[in-house]
């Protein structure tokens, strides 16, 4: 009896064990939920385990805290319509979570004008498949918008991994970008963040129109398909940066090869930002020059000046604004005066003229200078054949309207590629420009220079053209003069009726 019962105790052992552990290998088995609203959405993630996911079937208005610290993926179904799937309002919170879309729209909206910034927190995004466009957009409202990004990672095929609507307030805290990079319009603080692998048509890492402030941030490597137009950064908008850099390597101006020194502080001109070690700069910026043209092999014997002295010979001060005339027998004078020309490229201008202060878009001397006024003087400049050749009234700018006075001045002066955009389909035409602006777009019909600046304390972006300016005459290299100071419309035409005066005749 004993025996018997001893078996049946151990068989009813096994027959639990086995029943225990086909219970719990049912339960490894994911859960898939659908969820259409706030409510739903909370019941799911306090019932989910590791592993499951949870299905958005319609737009999820989110107005409170969700959290988890389970290994939960939150994605769309398959019918979905179109659209996003959370949208944050009223101080809501995302923390924990998986995200995985493909969607064209964005994944979640922030919508929140509430004093205390809707959070996402510790998240990684990436995608189901080869599309998709911003995980999230931060919209902007008539109230400030707040939002915090912070310890979330992103990876896939994006457009803008984030982007961020005018009249915002945002910080993005510790996280990792490998994959698009950032829009902003908005008031945008970045810390402790890597941007890397983003591709946009400019600022491939960043595109700024708003305040940036960039701190101890790592962004390299990302793409420009449009070359040179902010490979990592593109602003034109207010641009910080602090933190150090990594020896060897930094932030290039992809404008002038120049490389940036930390910190930069309320930098408000344009800029295009590459971030390179070094080396890969140098070889960038400083190509190795061409081989020299061989010595003729006859030379023409040079006649020896009498009253010459080898040894105390000094050579002439080099004045690229007033060239020297290699003087060779006989000497033909000329039936007319010679006339110089600024050029860049096919564009060219007709130094005959002067520039007159009426008529630029209502514009008075003490008037700071616009971009829409630089492209319209330029355009009444420029020569019969480069109208022949660039003179338009399509422009590809969003924010140029067809029927504005200065439309077609922007149109031909960028379509000869004169003055560039600002990037995003944008031209600016109200900016106001510094003197630096002005130095850089009008060097560009003559040869650069090299000059070592004595007095003028500036080593910006805008370095070379001013450089250009003082070795061609154009500006005195005194301490008083300040690149970084907005020039004024009165200004900007004396001064470039002066450079005009000095190419009329030699």
């Amino acid at each position: 009896m004993k025996r018997l019962l001893s078996v049946l105790l151990t068989m009813a052992l096994i027959f639990s064990m086995a029943t225990t552990a086909f219970a719990a290998e049912e339960q490894t088995e994911p859960t898939i939920f659908s969820v259409g609203s706030m409510e739903e959405l909370q019941t799911a993630v306090t019932n989910a385990v590791d592993g499951d996911t949870i299905e958005v079937n319609q737009r999820i208005v989110v107005t409170a805290p969700i959290s988890t610290d389970k290994q939960v993926t939150l994605t769309r179904t398959a019918d979905y319509s179109s659209g996003s799937l959370l949208e944050l309002r009223d101080n809501a919170v995302l923390d924990g979570f998986t995200v995985s879309d493909n969607a064209v729209e964005p994944t979640i909206v922030i919508n929140n004008a509430t004093s205390t910034p809707a959070a996402i927190r510790n998240c990684t995004f990436g995608l189901t498949g080869e599309q998709g466009s911003n995980y999230i957009n931060i919209s902007g409202n008539m109230d400030i918008n707040k939002a915090v990004i912070e310890n979330c990672s992103f990876s896939g095929r994006m457009d803008r991994t984030i982007k961020i609507m005018s009249n915002t307030q945002v910080e993005i805290k510790g996280c990792t970008l490998n994959s698009g990079g950032i829009n902003n319009n908005g008031e945008l603080t970045i810390e402790n963040t890597t941007i890397t692998g983003g591709v946009g048509e400019s600022g491939g890492g960043i595109l700024n129109a708003g305040v940036l402030t960039i701190s101890d941030c790592r962004i390299y490597g990302n793409t420009a398909t449009n070359e040179g137009m902010g490979t990592d950064i593109h602003s034109y908008g207010t641009l910080s940066i602090t933190g150090s850099m990594t020896d060897g390597e930094g932030f290039y101006d992809e404008a002038t090869g120049q490389k940036i020194t930390l910190p930069t502080s309320e930098y408000t001109t344009l800029i295009k930002l590459v971030y390179l070690s070094d080396e890969a700069a140098a070889e960038r910026f400083n190509p190795p020059a061409p081989d020299p043209e061989p010595e003729p092999t006859n030379p023409q014997p040079t006649q020896p000046d009498d009253n010459d002295d080898d040894d105390d010979y000094t050579p002439p001060v080099h004045k690229p604004s007033r060239p020297t005339t290699t003087t060779t027998a006989p000497v033909v004078q000329p039936t007319a005066t010679p006339v110089r020309t600024l050029a860049y490229g096919n564009a060219v201008l007709d130094v005959s003229r002067s520039v007159a202060l009426d008529g630029y878009s209502g514009g008075k001397a003490d008037d700071y200078l616009t971009r829409a006024q630089l492209a319209t003087i330029i355009y009444h400049l420029l020569d019969a054949n480069t109208l022949a050749k660039y003179d338009t009234a399509q422009s590809a700018f969003t924010d140029v309207p067809a029927n504005a006075s200065y439309s077609r001045h922007v149109a031909t002066v960028t379509k000869a590629g004169i003055i560039d955009g600002v990037g995003n389909g944008c031209y600016n035409p109200n900016g106001r420009l510094t003197w630096a602006h002005a130095l850089t777009v009008l060097s560009r019909f003559v040869k650069s220079e090299n000059y070592t600046l004595q007095n003028i304390k500036y080593d910006g972006w805008a370095v070379k053209a001013v450089q250009t300016a003082v070795a061609h005459d154009w500006i005195r290299d005194r301490a008083d003069f300040k690149p970084t100071a907005s020039i004024t419309l009165g200004e900007f035409v004396e001064f470039f009726n002066s450079i005009l005066g000095l190419y009329q005749t030699i």
